[in-house]
This record gives C-alpha cells, sequence and structure tokens, in this order.
C-alpha cells in the first residue's frame, strides 16, 4: 500500500490515485472527514467501545488523517 503522507496532498487525491472516481472521492472525503472529527471528541470510554466493535475504522481515519495532516488515533 502506498504511504500517504508527502505523496498526496488530500485523502480525496489520495482516492482519485487509487482509481476513484473524483465525484466520489469528493463525497468519501466529506464523510470520513465528519467520522474523524466525531471520533476525536469522544472520551476515552466511548473511544475504547468504538474501536473495539470496529477495529479497521482506524486505519480509514487514519490514513485521513496522514493525508489531512491531523491527529492520529492509537
Amino acid at each position: 500500500m502506498k504511504k500517504w503522507k508527502h505523496e498526496y496532498n488530500t485523502y480525496e487525491q489520495y482516492l482519485i490515485s487509487l482509481g476513484m472516481a473524483d465525484t466520489r472521492a469528493k463525497d468519501l472525503s466529506v464523510a470520513v472527514n465528519k467520522l474523524h472529527s466525531a471520533i476525536a471528541y469522544l472520551d476515552k470510554s466511548n473511544y475504547k467501545l468504538f474501536t473495539d466493535s470496529f477495529p479497521k475504522t482506524k486505519g480509514l481515519i487514519n490514513a485521513f488523517a496522514d493525508c489531512e495532516g491531523l491527529r492520529k488515533f492509537d
């Protein structure tokens, strides 16, 4: 898998580089941004509950964070 940071300026550009249609990449970027924001406001117990329930989501939000220069999650 390609590295996100340094190769792409935004998550949207990263998705397009993977072959995603630019019209879909924009919508997905907006959606993942909202998810990242929602997760950032979780307290520790709700964060643990969310990541334990949906462990693959962490990769998605951290890829977004890399592209956008935002906080990554442990």
